[in-house]
């Protein structure tokens, strides 16, 4: 049943579990540190999983990550194309300052995409390793992980630098909107079990 059609599905038992996963799979990699380390006591076993205590294997779907990489590329432009002028006065630039600057767009534009294409597959590995691979999850993930990693660095960065709340909201807008893409197609679309 998905988190929309359960009534007994709560968000904030959701976030907190989705944290200690990650934080335990960080410190913790070894699902069973009692098999590996004779003086820890056996215990509840640690896992990624509330179900059955079983880690979910990881099955990137490579397919699924393009697609979520090449559509968060795609609404770059779009986005940045609504919210240039905006956009623009946020950084404290015209468009002539930019293109005086001689920069070849290509270098920019390619570490646009290997970035994005990282993102993707960091996001494939989070939902899966976390719980069920589902749309509903994805896109739970995905606003997780904006909130919790991308939002407080931006906004710290942007205090310091004296920077507007609009250019604020921009930037990390686009980041919220192309993750949720991502998230809803990286959670929705699983990769077929091999025969």
């Amino acid at each position: 049943m998905s988190a929309a059609k359960n009534p007994h599905f709560n968000w904030e038992n959701e976030a907190t579990r989705v944290l200690f996963h990650a934080i335990a799979l960080t410190l913790y990699p070894n699902p069973h540190p009692s098999t590996t380390i004779p003086h820890i006591a056996q215990g509840p076993e640690l896992t990624l999983s509330s179900q059955k205590g079983a880690m979910h294997p990881i099955r990137h779907n490579p397919i699924a990550i393009l697609l979520a990489t090449l559509l968060y590329f795609v609404l770059g432009a779009f986005w940045f194309t609504a919210f240039q002028q905006a956009w623009l006065v946020g950084i404290g630039r015209t468009m002539h300052e930019i293109m005086a600057t001689n920069h070849n767009p290509f270098f920019a534009y390619a570490i646009a995409l290997v970035g994005t294409f990282i993102l993707a597959l960091f996001l494939s590995w989070l939902i899966q390793t976390t719980g069920n691979q589902t749309t509903i999850r994805g896109i739970f993930i995905a606003v997780f992980t904006w909130v919790g990693v991308v939002l407080p660095t931006w906004s710290t960065e942007y205090a310091f630098e004296a920077r507007g709340l609009r250019i604020l909201v921009i930037n990390t807008g686009y980041i919220l909107t192309g993750m949720i893409i991502m998230g809803a197609i990286l959670g929705g679309w699983k990769k077929k079990k091999s025969a």
